[in-house]
């Protein structure tokens, strides 16, 4: 495990952490922003670790940094230092910025082309983030793999022998990283093949590179794509009875790594109100078929009860993202006079709060949702922006309630 800072240093963090924890939102987003801009954080990563809870409901803005985007297709797999393992199929958040670094030395005058890319961007511009870490990813992959000469190691507080096994774990997983985010784009965009011959190259290819990293990439897939649930232990017709009985163990373990993480603390909040609400349709949606994929899987009355509690937990995310989401993005935009007439960024958050709403409605909540979506249109027909036409109102009614409604503001209109 990590060690913490000791002496006066870890008293002031743990001075500063405590009363961070009761400061208003605006102070939580300026230290963060601070943080985000130190070169080597150090212990303000112990810092920011009981706030990231907060920070997924605040969602204040992050910059792109290098260790950022080379870990975004692993993000799943990190964990606070205190509970990670090292049979674990996990990455302690304390081994970033080393693992990082030692990327860094290694791509010598190729990392000024990545950081031209990625300079003054933010985390959430998805096809930014994609064309600099398919520049990235490959490069760091090979690196990692052959486990180079660690840099700041050290300051992980981990033994130096766990650096090599951790490295070329690493590695053999982002190299699959282009691959994954084909894959994860076509389930989100609805195409029903999952491409099972492409999931099955990225099993070999780890196999073949790093047998001890099969855990992690399948935990990897069980977060991303959840409907390979039921048939991931069998995907490979040419693993042989061992081969399957490795990969039933790997799924195994994947499932309760997946599970704590839902379970801890912020693990929900991060799926629900962590995203952008044009996004939180998709992770719920993701959620849900990974606990029912799960729930389907076992007969053990503890597991039940377990996918029981999260998704209690998570229909309560649901309803304040939802409420929070109305309050604070829809009915401020239906009091703006539009800009340029067209009421696109209206009529975008109207469907993706039914979009959200209809995700979670499944976990529970239908009346409340209900209701919520009776005044919004009723606001929409009332009143809203003094430029609004009817026909824009019309269509904000006909998302919010239905067809019916929308024609009968159509007659009176």
């Amino acid at each position: 495990m990590a060690q913490k800072p000791s002496g006066s240093l870890g008293r002031e963090i743990r001075e500063l952490g405590r009363r961070l924890a009761v400061a208003p939102d605006a102070d939580v987003a300026r230290v963060v922003a601070v943080v985000d801009q130190l070169p080597r954080r150090g212990g303000a990563d112990q810092l920011i670790e009981p706030l990231r809870p907060r920070l997924a409901q605040l969602r204040p803005p992050r910059p792109l940094r290098f260790t950022r985007l080379l870990f975004l297709p692993l993000e799943p797999l990190i964990v606070p230092p205190p509970r990670w393992q090292p049979a674990l199929p996990t990455i302690p958040r304390s081994a970033l910025t080393p693992l990082a670094a030692t990327v860094r030395a290694g791509l010598g005058a190729d990392i000024v082309a990545i950081d031209r890319l990625i300079q003054a961007l933010a985390a959430c511009e998805a096809e930014a983030v994609a064309r600099a870490g398919d520049l990235l990813w490959p490069r760091a992959a090979e690196l990692l793999a052959a486990a180079p000469p660690p840099v700041g190691w050290p300051e992980t507080g981990l033994n130096g022998a766990m650096y090599a096994p951790l490295a070329r774990r690493v590695g053999a997983v982002l190299r699959q990283a282009p691959v994954l985010r084909e894959l994860v784009a076509e389930a989100e965009a609805g195409i029903a093949s999952s491409r099972l011959e492409a999931v099955q190259g990225m099993l070999a290819d780890v196999r073949a590179a790093c047998p001890e990293a099969l855990t992690m990439l399948v935990t990897l897939l069980l977060a991303r794509l959840p409907q390979l649930t039921p048939v991931l232990a069998k995907i490979d017709p040419e693993l042989g009875l061992q081969g399957e009985l490795m990969l039933r163990q790997a799924s195994q373990d994947a499932t309760e790594v997946l599970l704590a993480g839902l379970e801890a603390d912020g693990g929900l909040e991060a799926t629900v109100s962590g995203v952008e609400l044009e996004d939180a349709a998709q992770e719920v949606r993701r959620t849900v078929t990974l606990l029912r994929q799960l729930a389907e899987r076992t007969d053990v009355p503890q597991m039940r009860a377990r996918e029981h509690a999260i998704r209690q937990r998570l229909d309560a995310g649901c309803r304040q993202r939802f409420a929070h989401a109305m309050t604070t993005e829809f009915l401020p935009l239906l009091r703006q006079p539009l800009a340029g007439g067209d009421g696109g960024a209206l009529e975008a958050t109207a469907r993706h709060l039914r979009e959200l709403e209809s995700e979670a409605r499944v976990l529970g909540g239908g009346d409340a949702y209900d209701a919520q979506l009776r005044e919004a249109a009723a606001s929409v027909r009332a009143g809203g922006a003094a430029d609004m036409s009817l026909a824009e109102r019309v269509r904000l009614v006909e998302i919010l309630e239905g067809p019916e409604a929308a024609m009968a503001l159509l007659r009176q209109g």
